[in-house]
């Protein structure tokens, strides 16, 4: 078992990938105990995104009943994402979907945790779903919308680019300036 970790604002966003068994709960409580030391009342937030977990035993299930046990003694939160159709069987037999709020995106999960860390992750992130792919960036810099830009010309006289032509024509893309910042959003598909 591996775990990627990822942090927005005041939330640390843990990502196991494979198997929480008996082999690996170990090294799964490890992983847990520094952001679980500092998951608090005023502190940081854990989401664990299960998107890439392939199942989890009794062992591991052990783990996350002491990580949530201590994050709400200590006044903090720990949710969970992204169940995948095993994993969320399991939780259902053994009732832990009555125990961890449950999301299923990072993104709904970071919105429930805090507005801080769902905004850093809006800055930042790309998320994906059936049919889409939306990407967000922004800057302080000065307001410019690049799809406004002309069209090059043939001599490539015209401000713009062609880079920029293809990705308006392959996207939705939205531009808005507020309070002092660009802000560009790509969507790709349509559902």
């Amino acid at each position: 078992m591996d775990i990627g970790s990822r942090r927005f604002a005041d939330a640390l966003v843990l990502s196991p990938v494979g198997r929480i068994d008996h082999a690996s709960s170990e090294a799964f409580r490890g992983a847990l105990s520094n952001p679980l030391a500092r998951c608090a009342a005023g502190g940081d937030h854990i989401v664990l995104d299960f998107t890439a977990l392939e199942y989890i035993s009794s062992a591991g299930l052990r783990v996350l009943m002491l990580a949530h046990r201590q994050a709400a003694n200590q006044g903090g939160k720990l949710v969970i994402s992204g169940l995948q159709p095993v994993v969320r069987e399991i939780f259902e037999i053994s009732r832990f979907t009555m125990i961890f709020e449950i999301f299923p995106s990072v993104r709904d999960a970071l919105a429930s945790v805090s507005a801080r860390a769902l905004a850093s992750y809006d800055a930042t992130s790309t998320e994906t779903a059936p049919g889409r792919m939306t990407a967000t960036y922004e800057d302080t810099a000065p307001p410019h919308n690049p799809f406004a830009a002309r069209a090059p010309s043939a001599a490539g006289t015209a401000i713009g680019g062609i880079g920029l032509l293809l990705v308006a024509g392959m996207t939705i893309p939205e531009y808005r300036y507020t309070a002092g910042k660009n802000h560009i959003s790509l969507v790709i598909g349509t559902s």
